[in-house]
């Protein structure tokens, strides 16, 4: 036998034993299609991550937050929480009682009372977006520091002008995208693309 019969013997035994095979549902490339795992339901595949996350017990976090009686309470909660960036720091000041033991606690982990936004106002910077009214500091926690910014008239009127310059990916290339917030007296007055 030949030298390249051989090989080709050696090349096709091994592609053959490849192909038989299969693969563990649970390691991610698994074919659903596949019907050789009879214990798994093909139609209730959920993501593993998923999976893990449903089946494990509550954390202590989520356990002190799931206690929050009033709406209120809530909504304080809710202000703090991103600005609180630890869970250590979140459990810690759920377990605070007195309003201003918790304004203590806020300030030693260098939280001013000035970087409280409103839910609404929240909401819009966790979705990376602007609405009108929102102050400086929302803007750069939305959209982060501007590349630019114009001053109209008095410094101490607030009135500016804003640019953002980003490159997006097209057909075409990279385009150079450029955005404009407009400001009135320190506060968002509109905004536009270019």
């Amino acid at each position: 036998m030949s030298t390249k019969h051989l090989s080709l013997l050696l090349v096709g035994t091994g592609l053959l034993a490849c192909s038989s095979l299969q693969r563990h549902p649970k390691s991610g490339y698994y074919d659903w299609n596949e019907s050789s795992y009879s214990e798994y339901n093909p139609h209730d595949r959920k993501p593993v991550k998923e999976y893990s996350v449903r089946n494990r017990a509550p954390s202590s976090l989520e356990v002190l937050e799931s206690k929050i009686d009033t709406e209120s309470e809530w909504n304080e909660y809710q202000k703090y929480k991103p600005l609180l960036k630890e869970d250590d720091a979140r459990r810690d000041f759920l377990q605070i009682n007195s309003k201003y033991k918790k304004e203590k606690f806020l300030a030693a982990q260098g939280i001013d009372q000035g970087d409280i936004f409103t839910p609404e106002i929240q909401e819009t910077i966790n979705n990376s977006d602007l609405m009108v009214g929102m102050s400086r500091d929302a803007v750069i926690q939305s959209w982060g520091a501007a590349e630019s910014i114009e001053v109209a008239g008095n410094p101490n009127y607030g009135n500016e002008r804003w640019k953002y310059v980003e490159f997006e990916g097209s057909p075409d290339g990279y385009q150079k995208k450029e955005r404009y917030v407009y400001f009135k007296r320190g506060r968002v007055t509109g905004w536009k693309t270019k």
